[in-house]
């Protein structure tokens, strides 16, 4: 972790926070380290992004940005939405398409989210 310049951390969205989680996330703290948090195992069930992300707050004293919705959960997992690019991705082949119409207003509000935080942010860093 010394030489590392961030940590791209891995979060089992069925599981959530484990204590793996907090020992890799301590250490890129006292590393001063930039974290990614990427959640998987969408498509299992009982997965839940919501209550991973939920997790992730209430754990780490830290402003968790929503890069990526996930459309569906659990066996109906079928893609993700870019909130950049403002697309989904849906299958295995990631096929560009449309966001699904019950999505879109739900990924408009996360994307002001994400805008607001990029301006938030420190050039300096």
């Amino acid at each position: 972790m010394r030489v590392a310049d961030g940590a791209v951390i891995l979060l089992d969205a069925v599981a959530g926070v484990e204590v793996g989680t907090e020992l890799v996330w301590r250490y890129a703290d006292e590393h001063e380290l930039p974290r990614l948090v990427f959640i998987n195992k969408m498509d299992r069930e009982n997965a839940n992004f919501s209550n991973s992300l939920e997790g992730l707050e209430e754990k780490f004293d830290a402003d968790f940005i929503q890069l990526q919705l996930p459309i569906g959960r659990e066996e109906e997992f079928r893609g993700v939405v870019d909130l950049v690019k403002m697309k989904a991705y849906i299958g295995s082949e990631a096929e560009e398409s449309e966001i699904p119409a019950e999505l879109v207003d739900e990924a408009e509000e996360k994307r002001i989210k994400v805008i607001e935080a990029a301006a938030e942010s420190d050039d300096e860093c």
